[in-house]
């Protein structure tokens, strides 16, 4: 993760492309990136979260908005059956393992857990059987996506390519006034990438407690009650990207993970969610030292833009327990935006 110096900045996203604008009159959008032509076909569905109704309500409409455009058999079903077999499948998840995880959203995030309680019932309206204890896993599908994929090109036994460990990437860009813009892609991988994008959704999160404004967010991780790109307009813009375990240190095993779990460590899906819903964060300093601290149970990187001063951005390398530390004992701490000098961009994986 490197800021680097550049004059102009293109993005092109072979999966999933989001864009965020961190001025005071920010916009957000999330457009599906086919390879090919190059063209973007039209936006998603624009779905609104109601925080003021029960948690179980608030997710109802996505569940609604996805099978209005696309039948269960071309956008749930394919992702399910395919994330089943290249992670669930793969770490071998047992009737035990799912009620873990259950247990550990109930007991450490229970308004997420009665929105996947809400998501489940509204599957079930629909005709479909999708279980609680499985969507919870979903909650912490970064956390099994690392058992999986520890490294780039590691010794999983399915990585076999660069490709197979396609991940999502952030990008910060400033102009010479300094004003900065957030973007990122959503690759994944491939297995599965094609069928998140039917998923895809924006959202209008309204009515928030806690002093939070009404805000923006997109991706398709709804259907786990978590969001990891999100704009607060006048406030910040942040988005949560997947960090390989470094080749210097020993990769957890599935065991040290789920004791992460029952630890009550964030999910890497929930950890803006925390911050916001819980902590009423909002803004890129108390930001920057919340996710500089809280404890995780998987690295991650976590990029930020802010609307005040110029050039305010910031990115966070994470470890477990902190800011992530090199071979040599070295903390990374928070690489700053402001601090650089010219134009510059950034970017992550």
């Amino acid at each position: 993760m490197t800021f680097t110096k550049k004059s102009t900045s293109t993005l092109i996203a072979s999966s999933l492309l989001f864009l965020l604008g961190s001025a005071p009159r920010g916009v957000m959008s999330a457009v599906p990136a086919d390879e090919g032509d190059g063209q973007l076909p039209p936006q998603p569905p624009t779905v609104t979260i109601d925080m003021s109704l029960a948690p179980e309500e608030h997710f109802k409409p996505a569940v609604r908005a996805v099978l209005k455009e696309h039948a269960y058999e071309d956008s749930f079903e394919p992702l399910f059956r395919e994330f089943n077999a290249s992670v669930f499948g793969k770490e071998k998840l047992q009737d035990k393992d799912y009620d873990t995880l259950a247990d550990a959203a109930d007991k450490f995030y229970p308004m997420q857990a009665r929105e996947l309680r809400g998501i489940s019932e509204e599957f079930a309206a629909q005709g479909h059987y999708v279980s609680y204890p499985y969507l919870s896993a979903w909650m912490y599908a970064i956390e099994m996506e690392h058992i999986e994929y520890p490294d780039f090109a590691g010794p999983s036994a399915s990585a076999t390519t660069a490709e197979d460990n396609n991940e999502c990437t952030a990008l910060l860009v400033a102009d010479s006034e300094g004003n900065v813009v957030q973007g990122r892609n959503m690759d994944r991988p491939p297995v599965y990438t094609p069928y998140a994008r039917p998923v895809t959704l924006n959202f209008d999160v309204i009515n928030n407690s806690n002093g939070v404004p009404d805000f923006k967010a997109s991706g398709f991780y709804w259907i786990a009650a978590s969001f990891v790109t999100i704009n607060i307009p006048g406030h910040l813009s942040m988005q949560a990207n997947y960090r390989y375990y470094p080749t210097y240190r020993d990769t957890p095993t599935k065991q040290d993970i789920f004791e992460y779990i029952e630890e009550g460590r964030v999910p890497a899906l929930q950890t803006y969610g925390d911050m916001i819903f819980k902590h009423g964060i909002i803004d890129i300093e108390p930001a920057v030292e919340f996710l500089s601290k809280c404890p995780m149970g998987v690295p991650a990187y976590l990029s930020m833009a802010g609307a005040g001063d110029k050039f305010q951005a910031a990115v966070v390398s994470r470890d477990e327990d902190g800011l992530a530390v090199d071979q040599n004992g070295v903390k990374h701490e928070p690489l700053y935006l402001n601090n650089q000098s010219g134009d510059y961009s950034e970017a992550n994986n």
